[in-house]
């Protein structure tokens, strides 16, 4: 069997596995919710999230604790270092490991299939 032909079987399987998944995901939910425990529980939680919100919502306007600015520079970081190691590799070369604060770091490449329509 060609390599490229158990790509495909491989790909093929996960899309159906997926498909399977979130068949039985769908039955569970469904199931769950004829349950009158399940329900008034998920009512209470609903209740008692929206109140954690509020609290978490006064704290961050008292500390003046800007969440978003610092996730978006993590995520920024991240975007560059992917770019450069990514440059590394069209290039023919390969991104070191690195050290920080005394941890080894390795680069891993992440290969992903999506839909064709999703691009």
């Amino acid at each position: 069997m060609s390599v490229q032909k158990r790509l495909f079987e491989l790909v093929g399987s996960i899309v159906k596995e997926k498909k399977n998944i979130k068949e039985e995901k769908e039955r569970f939910r469904l199931a769950l919710l004829q349950n009158p425990e399940y329900t008034k529980l998920q009512i209470e939680k609903e209740k008692i999230q929206r109140y954690i919100s509020q609290i978490k919502q006064s704290v961050i306007l008292k500390e003046n604790i800007d969440l978003e600015i610092l996730n978006n520079g993590i995520k920024n970081d991240l975007e560059l270092l992917s770019d450069v190691a990514g440059s590394l590799i069209m290039k023919g070369e390969k991104p070191e490991d690195v050290e920080i604060e005394g941890e080894m770091y390795s680069p891993v490449v992440l290969v992903k299939y999506v839909k064709s329509s999703s691009l």
